[in-house]
């Protein structure tokens, strides 16, 4: 008989990581056949395949690959990667992802946090599809992005045409500006709390508006409650004599003075001339014969709290909500801007005469949802960030900072010109 193994002999011959000496011994494979390596996360093989397929394990991904490693985690299915153009890569970066037809957006839109963790990012990614494409766009902020400054954005855009009223609302991602023509929003909804760049870009959007429309094509109407936000643009001549606005009490007056007076005579003046919008007849005039009124009101909910005992609240809404509903064809814009967007301080009502919604860093995913119909606000990195939701598009943005001496200086060239 031939001779027994020695109990050591037995464990040697065991499949490896299995304790009992009573199981079969595994053949070892063919010379002619390679050994293939184990996964190293069985229950997520099938999504990482093809992106661990290509990347020795020895080294740290990043990128793309990082991308495809951490959506394979999540069991999302990646077909492609592909960096997106940024023209500054200190600002961010953007990927272009191809997924399998049967993953849902709101599915990546749901883990923001978490790949934006992963990925070893400051915030959530902003996570959409691209219109026309089949490939969805994330966007990551780079770490610690410094201030981007407002003037060299400024000195690039274009003087405005006759009927137009750009905006200046920031740069994307790309390093774009995102310019919205309030001649077509037409009115505006800013939300952010304090602290995040709210006024950064109000005094950017303000900026570009004096800079590149003459103030014989414009009247600018300032609304701030706390008195100081707007104090540096005091005397600007696009301001047309009027003071900036701190009493609820004139704020109500100048609304009802629009209604009462600027809209029948701006109405009067298109029958007479045939036009449907004055932002028509301007163009046709190929000058300002009727001059758009833009009004900005800071902190709106402090406005509505002022007027919270008062018989004044519901009659000031309901004069806001008919300027909303009817201001485009008379050149009357709103921009509503507000450190507390709840549904009380911006009913259904009155926002949804305001198509155009901008949203920095809010505390609640409520918030962000009242804005933009969106929770990803609440994940922003504050310091300018920034979501813009407009013609069903969202967008990724960063303000433009200039600081207040600078401001000033620009306001003082302003008065000089006109003078």
């Amino acid at each position: 008989p031939a001779p027994s193994r020695p109990p050591a002999a037995r464990e040697r011959a065991a499949t490896p990581g299995v304790a009992s000496s009573s199981t079969p011994p595994v053949p070892a494979p063919p010379a002619s056949e390679p050994v293939r390596k184990a996964a190293s996360s069985p229950s997520t093989d099938n999504n990482k395949a093809s992106a661990d397929a290509h990347i020795p394990e020895s080294e740290d991904l990043e990128g793309p690959a990082l991308l495809r490693r951490v959506l394979g985690a999540l069991r999302v299915r990646v077909l492609e990667v592909e960096v997106g153009h940024v023209q500054d890569a200190r600002r961010g970066t953007r990927y272009l992802v191809r997924v399998a037809p049967n993953v849902k957006l709101a599915q990546l839109q749901a883990r923001a946090a978490d790949i934006g963790r992963a990925m070893r990012s400051m915030s959530a990614p902003l996570i959409e599809d691209i219109p026309g494409d089949d490939r969805i766009n994330i966007e990551f902020l780079a770490r610690g992005a410094e201030a981007l400054p407002l003037w060299p954005t400024i000195d690039e855009l274009p003087t405005a045409a006759p009927g137009t009223l750009p905006a200046l609302l920031g740069v994307d991602t790309s390093g774009r500006p995102i310019v919205q023509d309030l001649a077509i929003a037409p009115h505006m909804v800013v939300a952010g709390s304090s602290g995040t760049g709210k006024s950064t870009l109000l005094y950017q959007m303000l900026v570009s508006l004096a800079a590149r429309v003459p103030s014989s094509d414009l009247e600018l109407l300032l609304v701030d409650p706390k008195a100081t936000d707007f104090a540096i643009f005091r005397g600007l001549p696009h301001l047309n004599g009027r003071p900036i606005l701190t009493d609820p009490v004139d704020v109500i007056e100048a609304v009802e003075e629009l209604l009462n007076s600027e809209f029948p005579s701006r109405t009067r003046a298109l029958l007479d001339t045939g036009h449907v919008s004055v932002a028509e007849m301007n163009r046709e005039a190929g000058k300002a014969v009727v001059r758009p009124i833009v009004i900005v009101m800071e902190e709106f909910a402090d406005i509505v709290d002022a007027l919270e005992s008062r018989q004044e609240r519901p009659a000031f809404l309901r004069s806001l909500t008919r300027i909303g509903q009817r201001a485009r064809s008379v050149a009357i814009h709103v921009v509503l801007t507000t450190q507390r967007p709840s549904k009380e301080i911006l009913p259904p009502r009155l926002t949804a005469n305001f198509p155009v919604r901008v949203c920095l860093q809010v505390p609640q995913l409520s918030d962000s949802i009242v804005v933009l119909g969106h929770p990803g606000a609440a994940r922003l990195q504050g310091r300018g960030d920034l979501l813009v939701r407009r013609d069903g598009e969202l967008l990724r943005g960063r303000a433009l900072y200039a600081p207040r001496s600078e401001l000033s200086a620009f306001v003082d060239r302003m008065k000089d010109s006109a003078s």
